[in-house]
């Protein structure tokens, strides 16, 4: 079978020619590469804008049919060459109609269902809406083989629907009136009544609610049954268009045609009576769709509470739901986040507390943002017990709740004289995989200070520093260290540690301590002795420049005073972080921290001590005084005190 009548392509795909009826041909002649005719005489229109493809010639569109389509084809090989080949080729997709007519004009070939349907959804998908009406055309004029006998083809309609459907969403409602007719004569008894509901709703999507009207009367007497599809488009476009009083009677007119509603019936018609502010009869709507057996859904819960809310009815929305939820009607993916969000700005986080209560009694388990969302409102209005218990719960019933809520409650539960209690609730979390950090860590050790509590408290650091969360200086000096007592009558200050106790004048240098031997010891294990000791010595020696005479220990003043950083050659200024070696030279601290992690363990400028070992490899205890008694801040001006 030859391409000797394929005639030349449209040059531009957004203004397609129609095509001519095919006139019968005589046999092609038998040679063996047959020529396209040359174009026709009529020029193309003007293109308004640039072509979006490329122009294929005739012969590259010859080559390329015999290429991939045998001489002689069937329905079959033609609809595998449109879709393998001709869809996605760069230059002829656009064709394919073009490619479909001319197979049709072959005396040999006729057009099969399956290419028709094809056709019309390719067609329909691409909003190519003057070619679908030339293939429906063409299809009421050549139908499908499958009709040849007393009966129509089974896929007419079907091919029919896609083609409507693509009409009645571009708003193209006259050409889906007339694909309708002509399929009604196609096919053999009535049409589907999905076909009617098609175009009802793109009647009344477009706000034409008399033709949907009328539509719909066009159904009725077709002796179609509607079913409650149909009823829906209807009580809805009404609804939206603030007609209810007609939503309303074509729900009675449903219920006289049997067409038993169902929940996205009463969703509609419960969303329209608080629509036009009747409350009540919205609610009363809803316990009517329980009495009929229709369950309720969580989006019949959702209208009910919002619509209360909005006319300010919070209380009623709260018994309503609780009803439902005693009833056991109330479904199970259902969430209160709005009510319960709505109560907490209104500062009635006591009533929200009960509704929670209640549904989560009646298996109604709330959702991670309801619990996290009252806690939250709780903590406001100062009920830490309340929040406390309602956390504890939470965990016990595995919703593990986010970092930050879990801290803040850990907090107000320290500040309130609860730290035992706040240390329950945390290994609780940590079974149910909520771990604590460092944050909570330093509530509890907080918690544990101020309650006096210094055992519990040093069993804590223990941990963060079996964990590597080594805390703050002013946290591990609260709890390794005795607290600055009075100034006697000589106005000196007793500085009392684990192992050593001594005194200092305000003017004259403060001995302190330096860490004790289990931070240290504990990191001495073997293979990571120089990861874990620049971790230790990273956090503890380390202080705040106040001014420029109080960035060194007097004791190194004179021999190594200096107002820039060595390594970034930049200037002190008030607010530096700075870290003192052992051999007394100063650097910023983020500089020396990179130098000593990463680049050498000597220090950068006399490169004659190591920094990193010095404090270990003398004594387990770090105690001697005579090597590490360094000033790091002045005890006159904080309570904190800083041990290196």
């Amino acid at each position: 079978m030859a391409f000797n009548k394929l005639p030349r392509p449209p040059h531009h795909r957004l203004q397609p020619q129609p095509q001519p009826k095919p006139k019968p041909q005589p046999p092609p002649p038998p040679p063996s590469h047959a020529q396209i005719p040359p174009p026709p005489s009529t020029p193309p229109p003007p293109l308004p804008t640039l072509p979006t493809h490329p122009i294929p010639t005739q012969s590259q569109l010859t080559h390329f049919l015999q290429s991939h389509l045998p001489p002689s084809f069937t329905p079959h090989h033609l609809l595998t060459f449109l879709k393998t080949h001709l869809r996605h080729h760069p230059s002829f997709s656009h064709l394919d109609l073009h490619v479909f007519l001319h197979a049709a004009s072959l005396d040999s070939f006729r057009h099969h269902h399956s290419t028709f349907e094809y056709m019309a959804r390719t067609l329909a998908a691409a909003r190519r809406h003057a070619d679908l009406r030339t293939l429906l055309q063409f299809m009421a004029s050549h139908p499908c083989p499958c009709s040849d006998g007393i009966f129509s083809c089974p896929r007419t309609e079907p091919i029919f629907r896609s083609a409507i459907d693509s009409y009645c969403r571009a708003g193209l409602l006259s050409d889906a009136i007339m694909s309708f007719d002509n399929m009604r004569r196609l096919i053999d008894g009535k049409p589907d009544v999905a076909m009617y509901n098609i175009i009802i709703h793109s009647f009344v999507k477009f706000g034409e609610y008399d033709k949907a009207l009328g539509f719909y009367d066009k159904l009725i007497r077709d002796r179609v049954r509607p079913d409650v599809v149909t009823f829906n488009i209807l009580i809805n476009g009404y609804c939206r268009s603030s007609r209810f009083g007609l939503a309303l009677e074509v729900f009675k007119e449903m219920k006289a045609k049997g067409c038993v509603p169902n929940v996205v019936s009463f969703n509609t018609l419960i969303k329209g009576f608080f629509r036009e502010g009747k409350s009540e009869e919205g609610v009363a709507m809803a316990y009517e769709m329980i009495e009929l057996g229709c369950g309720v859904s969580s989006v019949t819960c959702e209208i009910l509470a919002d619509g209360l809310c909005r006319e300010g009815m919070l209380l009623e929305a709260c018994d309503v739901l609780v009803d439902f939820s005693r009833k056991g009607v109330l479904p199970d993916g259902f969430d209160c986040y709005d009510l319960i969000e709505r109560l907490c700005e209104e500062r009635n986080v006591g009533r929200g507390m009960e509704v929670l209560d209640e549904l989560w009694r009646n298996g109604n388990a709330p959702s991670l943002v309801s619990c996290t969302t009252l806690i939250e409102g709780l903590r406001k209005s100062g009920r830490t017990d309340e929040a406390s218990k309602l956390l504890e719960r939470m965990l016990k019933e595995s919703i593990v709740p986010d970092s930050v809520t879990y801290n803040c409650t850990l907090r107000d539960m320290c500040d309130g004289g609860r730290t035992v209690e706040a240390n329950k609730l945390m290994l609780l979390a940590s079974r149910k995989g909520l771990h604590p950090d460092c944050i909570t860590y330093n509530i509890l050790v907080s918690g544990y200070t101020r309650e006096g509590r210094r055992k519990e408290g040093q069993v804590l650091v223990d941990e963060m520093l079996d964990k590597e969360f080594i805390p703050d200086i002013a946290t591990y000096n609260k709890l390794k260290f005795e607290t600055v007592q009075p100034k006697d009558e000589n106005n000196e200050q007793t500085v009392r540690c684990h192992t050593h106790k001594f005194s200092t004048k305000p003017e004259d240098e403060c001995g302190i301590p330096a860490l004790s031997g289990r931070a240290l010891r504990l990191h001495r294990t073997e293979g990571s002795e120089k990861l874990q000791w620049s971790r230790t010595l990273a956090n503890f020696l380390g202080h705040t420049v106040k001014s420029p005479d109080s960035r060194l220990p007097k004791t190194a003043k004179s021999a190594h005073s200096c107002s820039s950083c060595y390594i970034c050659l930049f200037e002190y200024e008030e607010g530096d972080s700075v870290r003192v070696l052992p051999c007394h030279h100063e650097f910023h601290r983020s500089c020396v921290d990179k130098w000593l992690k990463e680049i050498h363990r000597l220090c950068p400028l006399c490169r004659g001590q190591n920094a990193l070992d010095a404090l270990a490899l003398s004594s387990p205890c770090l105690c001697d005084e005579a090597s590490y008694r360094w000033i790091l801040q002045d005890v006159a001006d904080s309570s904190v005190l800083f041990a290196v």
